[in-house]
């Protein structure tokens, strides 16, 4: 079983991507490419909010980082102007989800890392308008 799942949320034109238990780098860019088949559908996306709060085992390395990095400029693209919140509360979690922000600077993405799902929600609230790419 995959350890990630992906919902669409139509209210808040939000992507809702949770991962839990052990997670690697071919399943964070396995996700992404997920991500990217909602795109494909044509939904309407203002913003992807990336739950990382139930991983108990993080093996994602700097290649993994950059090849998902990669994914998302290629996302970016099609969803020009979305916001991204990433949740992780863990440190190893976190600073590998800072180099990520790092990494897609270029991208016309706003991106925040945050340590809680309340602090993500009031950041997007707060941040991004509902309006899609």
């Amino acid at each position: 079983m995959k350890p990630w799942t992906i919902e669409y949320v139509e209210s808040d034109k939000c992507l809702l991507l949770t991962l839990s238990n052990h997670v690697t780098g071919e399943d964070i860019l396995d996700a992404q490419q997920g991500v990217k088949i909602y795109v494909n559908q044509g939904k309407q996306i203002s913003s992807i909010l990336s739950d990382w709060s139930g991983v108990t085992k993080f093996d994602v390395y700097k290649n993994d980082v950059e090849a998902l990095a990669k994914i998302d400029f290629e996302l970016a693209e099609l969803l020009p102007n979305i916001c991204f919140a990433t949740v992780a509360p863990d440190p190893t979690i976190f600073g590998t989800a800072r180099s990520w922000q790092v990494y897609t600077q270029a991208t016309n993405w706003t991106t925040e890392v945050l340590k809680t799902i309340d602090q993500a929600k009031s950041w997007l609230k707060n941040t991004c308008p509902r309006k899609a790419s």
